[in-house]
């Protein structure tokens, strides 16, 4: 999805909404890595629920997607001449290979934290940016999604669901 910015945004708000969106990048690219984990490497706990295998493909898309869309607002905030930043698209391989109840928990927290960003990108954008005010608010709804079905498999599939 291409989307263009409104020039309204103070510059006092574009260093606080730069790091949201950042916050954000990185956890869509850890959320898309942990679900496509999720799927391949421990199908005999997804597998069983096709409710939640295709919660966890939709997540899967969704999340890809999510991480593009803000990547541009990214660069469209910074401008043509700002240097381009490089993620980390591959999460630690010890981390994946984690059992899949730490993985559930690694998940729930990095889509509550993209939905905490989320909201206060709305909150920081509303009437003043309405394009990136109904990308946040878009996202936003759909990890709240994601988180539920998060939730779900750690109520279902764990001891302890949000212990740490």
């Amino acid at each position: 999805m291409k989307i263009t910015l409104r020039k309204t945004l103070d510059s006092d708000t574009k260093p606080r909404l730069l790091t949201l969106l950042n916050l954000i990048a990185n956890n869509e690219i850890r959320t898309h890595l942990l679900y496509s984990e999720l799927i391949k490497r421990h199908a005999c706990h997804v597998g069983r629920d096709q409710h939640l295998l295709s919660c966890f493909h939709t997540a899967l898309t969704e999340d890809k997607d999510h991480y593009q869309c803000i990547e541009h607002c990214i660069e469209l905030i910074q401008g043509p001449e700002a240097p381009t930043k490089t993620r980390n698209k591959h999460y630690p391989s010890t981390q994946l290979k984690s059992s899949f109840s730490k993985l559930l928990k690694s998940l729930y927290l990095s889509e509550a934290s993209s939905v905490q960003a989320y909201s206060e990108i709305c909150t920081m954008t509303l009437e003043k940016d309405y394009r990136l005010f109904d990308l946040a608010y878009r996202n936003m709804h759909e990890n709240i999604v994601h988180l539920d079905a998060v939730e779900e498999a750690l109520n279902t599939h764990c001891q302890h669901p949000l212990t740490h």
